[in-house]
């Protein structure tokens, strides 16, 4: 989505923050104003996509004048924006003023108040935007920095949602060329996280009021080294007092005269879905006497608006995370009221009240003004009632046990330094983030050395987020006196000879990554280990306009017949819970197809898990037991509370995997629809990746989603990149929903069958004959009978197993070396021009780059695919390097296991069956945890006496 459109659009935070710059310069010019902006500051959760965004649309704001400048430390990047203020008083300044925007999070805020506090130029103003994380979703410490603001002598803003994102920023800037003062914005994660449906282009109105300060009109002092004391510390925040009043930053809801309650920001869209779900909601809240008080302002408090809104009350409960930073602004001042009501936050009438700790989200403060709102205001209200607690095994594989435990520490490795001399631990591993290298981690090395500690720096190095090269990184850090250095990288191709590494620097490849730890934690001194996490633009055997055929990217979208789908009726409404761990590209594409079909929805992004509501409720996250649709990729993440809590009676659910977790989501939920979206995936329509829009089409036609089709595939088509193959995935999904036996059997060409395949069943052999098809085609027809050999061996005592077996074979058996994609290439309708980029594991390992081939490449890959006879031979040039090895171990390892897989019952013998098709990589790592799951699987096997490998 273009960031300077106008109408109806679905806006996350962060891009919000975006669309504001743009706002501001359109609404400058509007005024005659020459004016530019000017962005920095240091990435960190969870605004960390705002740089990402505008290096994104760089050409977009430099048409209007926006430039970015990251900051290589929070701290740098307030001095630079500071700079901006300047820039208007300095020869030849080609602006009128320079807006600026400052961004960071917690930690960074402190180090940078001298420069957020200096002050802001008359056309120019600062936005200093924070990005708040009070219920420690995105990283430790868990904060709330209003507060911190406010000590840097600041207004502080606090928006709820999205919209309140453009509209409250506007008037932050305004604010802060009126007062002289940066103004302070807290964007929680909540928030920024959020996509909602806003109108963009809708103008923000703002009002300059007539404000007096010491017997004159209000004239800040633009100089920050001339501003007095006074000023400071009391006009700019009186200024801003009467700022926020004139332009109705908060807001007054309801006339109720016996209880108030106050709240800011997304907390008060917390408090109001909580409200609803004790019945004050509209009407109820005058008729039960509830008056309530948003503010857009938190520091300082508008003290008119505060006392008229007390005027009359008994009650007033404030509602904030965290510490009681706006409890406390208004006891300071109601206190001296001659007529006062009491007020309630942390502490309540009969203990605590608002909890200091963890999310305030609706589902919290429901339990806990639940009782509160009963007693006072006759809200209907009971205890929830608590399920009970299942574990499940994660699926998610253990951390390297060459690691040591709790290697992420603060100061980046610098805590370190203190504790080593009073333990007998001789090494320690520092997980350090690239972002942190500049601003405070190269330090942390620096007072290793100085102190001769013994450590080891894990440095994560990716260059989309660094303008340092770790050629660079290795010679600074050995002026610094590092000990070792190590570099450890998937493709060391990608460094030629001739790189200037700092003496002594070794680069490694990402599968020797155990024994480099294991070495490094023998060395004295301080050792330093960078992972290249290099993003690669494309994968290892990617063509120009052609697919690729390699087991990292996704194939061709199969061709199968969907027939015609009836529309389902679909519900003007809808609660959405996904779960799994590709779920958030699902949220947005739902999300912009409510925009779509003009209906309003909030949509919020978690670790694993997303939340939409379309047309209902007023937060991104859905309340508990309110759900109705819970969509499955991941059963064991959705059997698990607080997640599977959003189910009730009401909910309906689509499970992608039939498993024991499935019997957890079960009971819970009105009803399940439950197939193997998986295997529909990966055996029908040739994409692993399509589960989720199976999962999603599934849901559709089953009448769970409001949204229109015709809309959901539009916005699939602006939003993914293999818009085919979703689509595709998106249509299978509904048919499977229509029909839960389809796709029919394959049909097999009698031409194309094997003789060796006529006693199988019938669904087993329409299984089996492509897969011999393509074993043949792939080697040769002995290779392809060893394969139909191992799988009868099966076949003769369950089909089911045997049809888990041929398709696992098959995978191990059809590796994609260098005679295979050759081979593929040769079978794929490239056109006649196409660039071939390769960058196969035997040019990685001999250190070399991508190769590039354009007309030589179609007499390349005849040959390769003429020799393709010498594969797994001693005269096979490709069958040395360390990944061809691990492939062949693996199939040797489960060719050994499949006449003991004949002799198991089909439940014990599945789950062996079909593990190795997790193996997309067979790295040392991956196989690791392979085998850790197949020792546990045999170990709950009676006898226990199958081969591992």
């Amino acid at each position: 989505m273009r960031l300077d459109r106008t109408g109806p659009a679905a806006l996350t935070g962060v891009a919000a923050l975006g669309r504001l710059l743009l706002d501001q310069r359109a609404a400058d010019a509007a005024r005659g104003w020459r004016t530019a902006g000017l962005v920095s500051g240091h990435r960190g959760t969870p605004l960390d996509g705002l740089d990402l965004l505008l290096r994104r649309e760089a050409a977009l704001f430099a048409a209007r004048g926006v430039e970015f400048v990251p900051g290589v430390t929070g701290e740098l990047g307030a001095t630079v924006v500071h700079g901006s203020q300047l820039a208007p008083h300095l020869p030849g300044s080609r602006h009128d003023g320079v807006f600026g925007l400052w961004y960071g999070r917690a930690p960074g805020l402190d180090p940078s108040s001298d420069a957020v506090r200096v002050g802001a130029a008359e056309r120019g103003g600062v936005l200093a935007v924070v990005g708040d994380d009070p219920a420690n979703a995105c990283s430790p410490p868990a904060s709330a920095m209003a507060a911190a603001l406010a000590e840097s002598h600041l207004p502080v803003l606090a928006p709820a949602d999205v919209a309140d994102v453009l509209r409250l920023g506007r008037i932050g800037f305004e604010m802060s060329r009126f007062t002289g003062a940066w103004t302070g914005f807290t964007v929680v994660t909540d928030v920024a996280a959020a996509c909602e449906r806003v109108e963009l282009g809708s103008p923000v109105r703002v009002v300059v009021p007539e404000f007096h300060w010491q017997g004159g009109p209000w004239a800040p002092t633009r100089h920050p080294a001339r501003a007095g004391e006074r000023e400071v510390l009391a006009g700019r925040l009186a200024a801003a007092e009467a700022f926020a009043a004139a332009n109705g930053v908060d807001e007054v809801i309801g006339s109720g005269t016996r209880l108030g309650v106050i709240a800011a920001g997304h907390d008060y869209t917390c408090l109001r879905e909580a409200l609803d779900g004790v019945g004050l909601t509209g009407p109820e809240l005058d008729r039960r006497g509830v008056r309530l008080l948003k503010l857009g302002m938190v520091h300082p408090l508008d003290r008119a608006g505060l006392t008229a809104f007390a005027a009359g009350l008994a009650e007033v409960v404030v509602v904030e995370a965290r510490r009681p930073f706006v409890e406390a602004q208004v006891k300071e001042v109601l206190y001296n009221l001659a007529e006062r009501p009491r007020v309630w936050g942390k502490q309540g009438p009969d203990g605590p009240l608002v909890p200091v700790d963890g999310v305030l989200d609706a589902d919290r403060l429901r339990e806990c003004l639940g009782p509160l709102l009963a007693d006072r205001v006759g809200a209907t209200y009971s205890p929830p009632a608590r399920p009970p607690r299942v574990e499940l095994p994660s699926p998610r594989p253990a951390t390297s046990p060459s690691l040591d435990p709790g290697c992420a520490q603060l100061g980046e490795g610098a805590s370190w330094v203190g504790a080593a001399p009073f333990t007998d631990t001789q090494h320690r591993f520092q997980s350090m983030g690239d972002g942190a290298f500049s601003p405070s981690g190269q330090l942390a090395v620096r007072q290793a050395v100085a102190a001769g500690t013994t450590v080891t720096f894990t440095l994560a190095h990716d260059p989309a987020d660094s303008a340092v090269d770790p050629p660079t990184i290795t010679r600074l850090l050995h002026a610094e006196g590092v000990t070792r250095t190590v570099v450890v990288t998937d493709a060391p191709g990608r460094y030629p000879r001739g790189v200037s590494w700092a003496p002594g620097v070794r680069v490694r490849r990402r599968t020797d990554l155990d024994t480099v730890q294991r070495e490094l934690r023998t060395v004295p001194g301080v050792t330093v280990l960078i992972l290249d996490q290099h993003r690669a633009t494309a994968c290892p055997d990617q063509v120009d306009h052609a697919p690729c055929h390699s087991d990292a990217c996704p194939p061709p979208a199969a061709r199968i017949e969907v027939g015609t789908l009836p529309e389902p009726v679909r519900p003007a409404r809808a609660n959405i819970v996904m779960v799994g761990a590709d779920v958030a590209t699902a949220n947005h594409v739902l999300t912009t197809a409510a925009v779509l079909d003009g209906l309003s929805v909030r949509a919020l992004d978690q670790a694993d898990v997303s939340h939409q509501r379309v047309a209902t409720g007023r937060t991104g996250q859905v309340p508990a037991g309110l759900a109705d649709a819970y969509l499955v990729l991941d059963t064991v993440a959705a059997a698990a509370e607080p997640v599977l809590s959003r189910c009730s009676t009401r909910t309906s659910a689509v499970v992608s995997t039939p498993d024991r977790a499935e019997a957890l989501i079960t009971p819970r939920v009105a009803n399940c629809l439950t197939f193997d979206a998986t295997a529909l995936a990966t055996n029908t329509l040739n994409d692993p990746t399509a589960t989720t829009f199976l999962v999603i089409g599934a849901a559709y036609q089953q009448g769970l989603l409001p949204q229109s089709a015709k809309a959901i595939e539009s916005a699939i088509t602006v939003n993914c990149a293999a818009a085919d193959s979703t689509l595709l995935a998106f249509r299978a999904g509904r048919r499977k929903a229509l029909d839960p036996t389809w796709p029919p059997p394959a049909q097999v060409d009698p031409s194309e069958q094997s003789p060796a395949t006529a006693s199988f069943p019938t669904t087993l052999r329409a299984v089996v004959d492509p897969l011999y098809q393509d074993l043949a085609a792939f080697q040769s027809r002995r290779y392809a009978q060893r394969y139909l050999t191992l799988v009868a061996e099966v076949a003769a005592t369950d089909t089911e197993v045997a049809a888990a077996v041929a398709v696992t074979l098959h995978k191990l058996m059809t590796h994609k070396d260098e005679y295979e994609i050759a081979r593929l290439h040769l079978t794929a309708d490239h056109p006649r021009g196409t660039t071939y980029h390769l960058h196969p594991p035997t040019l990685q390992a001999l250190g070399l780059g991508p190769l590039t081939l354009r007309h030589t490449a179609r007499p390349l890959f005849t040959l390769l695919r003429t020799l393709r006879f010498l594969r797994q031979t001693p005269l096979d040039p490709f069958a040395h390097t360390r990944l061809r090895r691990l492939e062949r171990q693996v199939l040797r390892e489960y060719t050994a296991l499949v006449p003991r897989l004949a002799t198991l019952p089909a439940a014990r013998a599945l789950p062996l069956a079909v593990l190795p098709t997790g193996l997309h990589h067979a790295t040392p790592d991956v196989l690791a945890h392979y085998r850790s799951r197949q020792a546990q699987l045999i170990a709950e096997l009676d006898p226990p006496s199958l081969p591992v490998g």
